[in-house]
């Protein structure tokens, strides 16, 4: 994808993005050569780069890392699906343009899936710098996923979850996250309590949070 036109206009910075060959989009994902900040990305899209009608997205999107707290990150843009050959890309006071590197471009579908809960978990030991949870379930019965439950008072963490069987086979792997923080004006707000399982069917588990 090739980016066009990229300047500073006041503390701002402005680019355009040829989105040729890709058809239809939902999600532009910024490469971006910056750590700890917190901007705002706001999109039109174009037919042409000029002289064309824009159509401007209403809901901009919140673009984040916070690597010094260990929070994470996100620089995809969220949109609709869209078809216009380009976008121009508006991002907040806080990212120069020498530091926006490349963009990619993608068509997320997403379904919503209905869960069944299976078997129970318990906490075990509680090492100094983690904690292990073991959880029983029903033999034949194969989870998809692992969901936790974290008090709605507990925000801005960040933890990496490792799920083995009962061989020390590992059959998920990830991190689990709540954030809320509110820096001159702009809110972050984002949630993932869940990691992935392999369509895993084995009647006990080791989790380490």
């Amino acid at each position: 994808m090739k980016i066009l036109n990229l300047v500073r206009r006041g503390d701002g910075t402005e680019f355009d993005l040829d989105l040729a060959p890709v058809t239809e989009y939902n999600r532009i994902h910024l490469i971006l050569d910056r750590k700890d900040f917190l901007v705002t990305a706001s999109v039109e899209g174009r037919d042409a780069l000029v002289g064309d009608v824009h159509a401007p997205w209403p809901s901009p999107s919140t673009l984040f890392d916070f690597s010094r707290e260990n929070l994470g990150s996100n620089s995809t843009i969220a949109l609709p699906t869209w078809s216009f050959r380009y976008l121009h890309v508006r991002l907040s006071p806080g990212i120069l343009p020498a530091e926006v590197k490349r963009a990619t471009v993608a068509q997320f579908e997403e379904k919503k899936a209905h869960w069944t809960d299976a078997g129970a978990c318990r906490v075990g030991d509680q090492q100094k710098r983690s904690t292990v949870l073991t959880c029983d379930l029903p033999a034949r019965m194969p989870i998809d996923r692992i969901r936790f439950d974290v008090s709605a008072a507990r925000i801005n963490f960040r933890r990496a979850v490792s799920v083995v069987d009962e061989k020390g086979v590992q059959v998920a792997a990830g991190d689990i996250s709540r954030i809320r923080i509110n820096r001159g004006g702009t809110t972050v707000e984002s949630e993932n309590l869940a990691v992935s399982a392999f369509d895993h069917h084995a009647g006990h588990l080791t989790i380490t949070v």
